[in-house]
């Protein structure tokens, strides 16, 4: 009898273990990214404009076309235009919403290493740079390490695209 409630402890303490390290993952400063010098995948990391901009820019096109269109066109084709102009603004907000949501995921777990062989790079080479000649080290050394990071992110950023039923430049699927 007396093993029963051995087995019981054991159990508890094995069960107390497993909530106390799933604490500390959520704690960790590198998984919750409060730690400085630890990178987050966003617009600065692809180094083409913001986000949104950078994979949304066809559909926000589209809708200042549109609007554009909307200031001149004549008061009868109004309604029409106004539908059109209503489909292409629920668009950009898709888009945008998307590309957060697939930010989210990156930087949680879709591009995990990259970001962290980035963050590496730059601690290491990119740290103090002074001159013209520091910088360009920086550049040519984790030049490699930014293209994997920008080839994860448009892969991850593709794949929600298509999840959520939108074309590579972030138009909807007809």
């Amino acid at each position: 009898m007396p093993s029963y409630s051995r087995d019981y402890l054991k159990l508890f303490f094995l069960l107390a273990l497993t909530f106390v390290s799933m604490g500390t993952l959520f704690t960790s400063p590198s998984i919750s990214m409060k730690n400085p010098s630890m990178l987050t995948a966003s617009s600065s990391t692809t180094g083409r404009g913001g986000s949104t901009q950078q994979f949304c820019m066809a559909p926000m096109k589209a809708l200042k076309e549109c609007e554009k269109k909307q200031s001149i066109i004549l008061e009868e084709e109004e309604e029409k235009q106004c539908n059109d102009l209503n489909d292409r603004r629920l668009n950009v907000q898709k888009c945008d919403m998307i590309v957060k949501r697939a930010f989210r995921n990156i930087n949680m777990s879709g591009c995990p290493n990259q970001i962290k062989f980035v963050t590496l790079c730059e601690d290491e080479w990119c740290h103090h740079t002074s001159s013209a000649a520091d910088q360009k080290s920086c550049q040519k050394e984790c030049a490699g390490v930014r293209e994997s990071l920008n080839v994860c992110i448009n892969q991850r950023m593709m794949e929600y695209f298509k999840w959520n039923g939108l074309q590579e430049d972030g138009t909807t699927m007809i």
